[in-house]
């Protein structure tokens, strides 16, 4: 399954703020947790959960996760949140439908 990783991070970015998405890491990505900094980003926190949850197979659970600490953004973004085929195959086409 590939993931709209534009729309992931959008959904992470707007669901948390800068405390509640530290303390949703620590629940639920605790190795990528501990691997904050201080003065780091939102955004490059959230690349890194991004990129943890798809190295590890986990964005699923991941998201389900989101669905249950906000299930509105959730719903506002769920029908977006997968895509019919990877950009880096080299299919820009369905990339462009989202």
């Amino acid at each position: 399954m590939s993931y709209n990783t534009s729309v992931v991070r959008r959904l992470f970015l707007e669901a948390f703020g800068e405390e509640a998405f530290a303390i949703f890491c620590f629940d639920h990505a605790l190795e990528i947790q501990r691997q904050f900094t201080t003065g780091q980003s939102q955004v490059a926190r959230v690349q890194m959960l991004i990129e943890y949850a798809l190295a590890q197979g986990m964005m699923g659970e991941i998201l389900q996760q989101v669905k249950q600490h906000n299930p509105w953004k959730y719903a506002e973004l769920a029908s977006q949140l997968i895509t019919e085929s990877s950009v880096s195959g080299g299919n820009i086409a369905n990339a462009t439908r989202l």
